[in-house]
């Protein structure tokens, strides 16, 4: 029997509203790199605006989210970053829709060029510093982005951000963000913000550093021990070019506290053009493989340095050998070596075929919403991997915290990553639509900040959008286009719910279909059949594509169990462990499916009332574990399930 895991919210937001902040909000402390998420900034100034900052709450009704904010703002609370100002019981907001305005002070030195960068913030966000607009931010509450923070000759900068959770996709708002989507989707500041000081212009600065491993040629390719590495080199002016030569230093494996010897690792010169160094093929010391059983990471750092004036060079060159460059930025990302491919129906990773078997996970938790804590982040993995007998999750719908993914790479859990959407038709798929320019947008965002995780073996997108009528397949090819043109070293796919009736396959590596037989169709005793079909018409049609179940199951509440003895009624927790058993156990043994999500891994809030009668409790009751990760009946059967999977 499993183990009764649950993780509370104890105080997360019970200081969220409080009285008028007196905080002088700077200095805030600098990112901690033992514990933040990667990449890590080892010579950058990097501030965690994390804590208390200045709130007020404008409600939609009074206060349109494209008018300007007005001139004075009574910031009478204060808000905890990050969270979600509408998440937590006792502040009179929750669930509430509307605008809530953030307000902080930094200290910057005087002309210094520094970024804001903001893991997330939902849904509509716009970005003020001392009253300057610097960013307009519509491409969803879930994808990543930088702003660029003015000049000033002053030292204190007031930040305000607006983050508005009112669905406006007409007005292009929230393009990919809708009232009917199944997930409760929450405003805020829900993820890390950070302030980033930069070396001042010319002066270089890295924006981002991508290790691609290689693998070996023919059928079931393995990793070789070299890897691609791109570095974005940028000289901090918009008017400076964007091809030149850069001195850096590449060290592999060290602790981002500890600095680099010029003398044991030289600097090159490196040219780039179009603002990135291409090195291809460099062997990793020491290498070693990740994979599920043995998920080994390296790290690589990457400084840009300029030479430094040195009196001494002519009478004794070796007194300043290991000083000849001052650093002036760098960045160290973590990798894994490890290769996906696809060999017919199945799928490798590292040369072997590998069954994927477990849940599609939402990002949420009572009170907190989407602003979970890494022990709450933990204890997810370790119920998922431990007690489930999982090594797969989708993230369900949208791209993950970067937290989140750490620990998958840790633990060698394997990730299906996807942009937001969710049942989207074929009018929004138009690539002229704010929808699929937001898409994209997503897309790159995510190529950008998770390329170097290695448990992400998959990229996803457009979940159970209008597949089946022509003119929405030039939106699956721009998005597997976009994917595929950075990023070969991974599958592409899609959950699709139109099955064999979806047009627009040929754009995808691996085929994967969403339905619920014995649940919103068919019977239990036969939904197993019904898997067994669609796993032998991809076959058929698509030879050498795997096909993996993205979404199956049925719902059970927690609280309607023992009196079912014949696993027949509706909603009852003996009905759910019938159904999902069956529905895990046709995944595991038929060799035409590679792989199975089952929905879900823990129940969820949803945007509809407690007197729904297809969500009952404004809950989506499908979890095998409660929201507060309480393990139904079900999750036993599906671990069962798991446990004989290849």
């Amino acid at each position: 029997m499993l183990s009764l895991v649950v993780v509370t919210a104890f105080a997360l937001q019970s200081s969220v509203f409080g009285a008028e902040s007196s905080q002088n909000a700077s200095p805030f402390p600098k990112r901690d790199l033992k514990t933040a998420s990667f990449p890590h900034y080892p010579n950058r100034e990097v501030y965690a605006l994390e804590g208390a900052w200045d709130f007020t709450f404008l409600n939609y009704t009074d206060y349109n989210a494209t008018d300007p904010l007005p001139a004075r703002i009574a910031f009478k609370d204060t808000q905890v970053v990050p969270s979600a100002w509408d998440a937590a019981y006792g502040t009179g907001l929750q669930y509430s829709r509307g605008a809530g305005v953030y307000k902080t002070k930094v200290s910057v030195g005087a002309n210094q060029p520094a970024l804001l960068h903001f893991e997330a913030c939902s849904m509509y966000c716009r970005v003020y510093v001392d009253g300057k607009l610097i960013a307009n931010h519509t491409a969803g509450g879930f994808t990543p982005f930088w702003a660029s923070v003015p000049a000033s000759a002053a030292t204190d900068r007031t930040i305000i951000v607006m983050a508005s959770n009112v669905f406006d996709q007409a007005g292009g708002l929230t393009p990919t963000q809708m009232k009917y989507y199944d997930f409760y989707q929450y405003g805020g500041l829900i993820r890390e913000v950070t302030l980033h000081v930069l070396p001042k212009a010319p002066l270089p600065y890295i924006q981002r550093v991508t290790v691609a491993p290689i693998g070996t040629k023919g059928n079931a390719p393995k990793p070789t021990g070299k890897v691609d590495v791109s570095v974005m080199v940028v000289q901090g002016d918009a008017s400076a070019p964007t091809s030149g030569k850069v001195q850096l230093q590449l060290c592999w494996d060290v602790a981002a506290t500890t600095p680099c010897s010029a003398t044991t690792v030289p600097y090159k010169e490196y040219i780039y053009k179009n603002n990135v160094v291409s090195i291809p093929a460099i062997a990793v010391p020491n290498a070693k493989v990740w994979d599920v059983a043995t998920p080994s990471l390296h790290t690589l750092t990457v400084s840009a340095g300029v030479p430094k004036q040195n009196k001494n060079t002519t009478t004794n060159p070796k007194a300043d050998t290991a000083d000849v460059y001052v650093v002036q930025d760098s960045v160290q990302v973590r990798f894994g070596l490890r290769i996906v491919a696809t060999a017919g129906r199945q799928i490798l990773v590292n040369g072997k075929a590998v069954k994927l078997h477990g849940y599609n996970r939402h990002d949420l938790y009572p009170q907190v919403g989407p602003s979970m804590t890494t022990a709450m982040y933990d204890a997810d993995l370790e119920l998922i991997q431990t007690k489930l007998n999982s090594n797969f999750i989708r993230g369900s719908h949208y791209p993950q915290d970067p937290r989140f993914l750490d620990r998958c790479d840790e633990r060698g859990m394997l990730v299906w990553e996807e942009a937001l959407a969710w049942g989207d038709s074929a009018k929004l798929l138009n690539l002229n639509s704010t929808f699929m320019k937001a898409e994209l947008e997503t897309a790159n965002a995510m190529l950008d900040r998770d390329t170097n995780h290695p448990a992400i073996i998959m990229w996803g997108f457009l979940n159970e959008a209008q597949s089946d009528v022509p003119e929405a397949c030039p939106a699956y090819k721009a998005m597997s286009d976009t994917f595929r043109g950075r990023d070969p070293t991974r599958l592409v796919t899609w959950a699709d719910n139109r099955l064999a009736k979806g047009l627009c396959y040929e754009h995808a590596d691996v085929i994967s279909f969403n339905a619920y037989p014995g649940w919103y169709t068919d019977s239990s005793s036969t939904a197993a059949a019904f898997w067994e079909r669609q796993a032998a018409w991809v076959a058929e049609n698509h030879p050498t594509k795997p096909f993996t179940i993205s979404e199956t199951g049925a719902g059970g509440i927690l609280d309607h169990v023992g009196n079912d003895t014949n696993a027949t009624k509706r909603w009852s927790q003996e009905y759910q462990r019938h159904l999902d058993g069956i529905l895990a156990t046709v995944a595991v043994q038929d060799a035409n499916i590679s792989g199975i999500t089952m929905w879900q891994f823990c129940d969820i809030k949803v945007d509809k009332t407690n007197s729904s009668k297809s969500r009952p409790g404004g809950i989506n009751n499908k979890g095998v574990v409660s929201i507060y990760r309480v393990p139904k009946l079900a999750a036993a059967a599906v671990a069962a399930a798991y446990a004989k999977a290849d």
